[in-house]
């Protein structure tokens, strides 16, 4: 797998997996349903997803690091995203820095019935690589399948609770095809009565095993934005602690978040810019 392919596969669980910090409860969501209707109503759109607020247009982030000089910020990646006055994904554009070169990486989103067809482009040209969501009534994501060549090359498949957040993601791969070995081979989720995540758990391969690896607790403030990240080993050793503040809109969308290592030094900085239909 080249450097290219490596970014790519970022991307494509970045934006395409389910958010990890969906602040919608299920008595919120079950209330937005609509009753009595002959077509099936989807509840569960991007903006949902991401835990965002509010009829979202335009959503840029860039990330700020002071891994370098903390008295320096040096913009690392910009992201772009378009939403759809419905609250569907349009396109996204990130600019991701690499070993001192940027790659721009683009995605652009297609709506069938019950599925998304995504395609990409590198550097402004076409690539082999595509990406398939497969989508129940609701909008809720069953199965992301990516491809090289038009061959399969991963696949997550979801459990979703009835609010449509995830409880459990298994990852397939054809047997010809070379999966990277720091790649899960499943992922859990437990959300609290609010629900907001709590507690994640990542699962690798052991020879023909799927073994626990390593845990995140998540703490999290009253607008279910995690605030502290607590990673562990599969022991339930305490491996690494990650803090994070905000500063938010008048829409309860967070426009800054700057994170902390456990000795609250500052790590890096995501700054937003949020417009809305």
């Amino acid at each position: 797998m080249d450097k290219y392919q490596k970014i790519i596969v970022l991307l494509g669980v970045l934006f395409f997996g389910q958010s990890c910090t969906s602040n919608e409860s299920a008595s919120k969501v079950e209330n937005e349903l609509v009753q009595n209707q002959d077509e099936p109503i989807r509840v569960y759109t991007d903006l949902t997803k991401a835990g965002l607020k509010g009829k979202v247009q335009y959503l840029e982030e860039v990330i700020y690091s002071k891994a370098i000089d903390v008295l320096k910020e040096a913009p690392e990646n910009l992201t772009i995203s378009a939403y759809t006055v419905d609250g569907r994904l349009d396109s996204s554009v990130t600019f991701v820095s690499s070993s001192g070169e940027k790659t721009k990486v683009s995605f652009y989103y297609e709506y069938l019935e019950n599925s998304v067809k995504i395609t990409q482009q590198v550097n402004d040209q076409a690539s082999n690589f595509e990406i398939g969501q497969t989508l129940d009534d609701k909008g809720r994501v069953l199965k992301i399948a990516q491809y090289f060549g038009g061959e399969a090359a991963f696949t997550e498949v979801y459990k979703n609770n009835a609010s449509g957040q995830w409880l459990e993601k298994n990852y397939e791969t054809p047997a010809n095809y070379p999966r990277p070995g720091d790649m899960p081979c499943k992922e859990t989720r437990q959300y609290d009565d609010k629900g907001y995540l709590v507690q994640e758990d990542i699962y690798l391969n052991m020879g023909k095993d799927c073994v626990p690896s390593k845990r995140i607790d998540y703490r999290n403030n009253n607008q279910g934005d995690p605030t502290q990240l607590i990673f562990k080993g599969a022991k339930g050793d305490t491996i690494d602690v990650r803090n994070w503040s905000y500063k938010y809109d008048e829409y309860g969308n967070w426009i800054e978040r700057t994170a902390y290592t456990s000795t609250n030094d500052p790590l890096n900085r995501t700054v937003r810019v949020i417009r809305y239909w």
